[in-house]
């Protein structure tokens, strides 16, 4: 049994950070930029896991990809702290869900102003204030980071059932490894392919989320938690759906 019950554990993590990077990709990549795309009137020319093209192309297409993240993020957070969740298992689900949300528009603000591209480098005018810009979008970027832990912080030590390590260090790499299988069904397949995957915000330093709030050892607790199948199939399902779709790329 206790077997048993470890294994449903990880693959119920397992899934749920696979879930909650399709979430944070979809809203990143279909709804941010494709419905904004739609809404001006635009054509979309493609639509993948890491890619967006759309004719003509609009610098406001790209600017609310990382924003439609930060909104929905800023969402799940007043759900976490909203909402008391009946299902063990969905509470860890939206933790997980709400910081992909935010580090994906954290690590657009860092990534544009370090290398002068991606969604947000539209801002910056040319001139000698761009060094301005730059930096104030750095300022946005690892304060974003800082609130989602902070906030996450304070969710985690108000339920003393999610103090433990598993429930972020497990979904956190299920996710990256998520993204570059998905990936690879893009073709052609090529390193830059690979490379637009691994910057997905979950390479960001979450594993200090959990030395942060000192978590505890989940097998040294007296209760231990089924894993929640529909979780599994459903990750499983939508997954495939996901990699057979926007993993290959909608070239429309």
């Amino acid at each position: 049994m206790m077997k048993s019950s470890n294994i449903l554990h990880s693959l119920t993590l397992i899934f749920i950070g696979v879930l909650a990077y399709i979430f944070a990709d979809i809203v990143h990549e279909a709804i941010g930029h494709g419905l904004t795309s739609l809404i001006l009137g635009n054509r979309i020319t493609l639509l993948s896991s890491v890619y967006f093209r759309s004719q003509p192309h609009s610098f406001i297409t790209d600017a609310f990809g990382p924003l439609l993240n930060l909104f929905v993020g800023i969402l799940l957070l007043i759900v976490l702290k909203k909402i008391s969740f009946s299902e063990f298992y969905v509470k860890p689900l939206f933790i997980i869900a709400y910081l992909f949300q935010m580090f994906w528009f954290s690590w657009m603000c860092i990534y544009a102003a370090v290398t002068d591209s991606g969604d947000l480098a539209f801002y910056f005018p040319q001139e000698k204030s761009a060094y301005v810009w730059r930096a104030v979008l750095v300022l946005i970027g690892f304060s974003a980071y800082w609130f989602s832990f902070q906030s996450t912080s304070k969710i985690i030590q108000s339920s003393a059932k999610l103090k433990n390590r598993t429930f972020y260090i497990i979904p956190y790499w299920s996710a990256g490894v998520a993204a570059l299988f998905a990936v690879s069904f893009y073709r052609p397949f090529s390193v830059e392919n690979l490379y637009e995957a691994l910057v997905f915000p979950v390479f960001s330093p979450m594993l200090f989320l959990g030395r942060k709030s000192e978590l505890a050892d989940w097998k040294r607790k007296e209760e231990l938690y089924i894993g929640n199948i529909t979780i599994i199939i459903s990750g499983v399902v939508i997954f495939t759906v996901f990699c057979l779709t926007m993993g290959v790329g909608l070239k429309l």
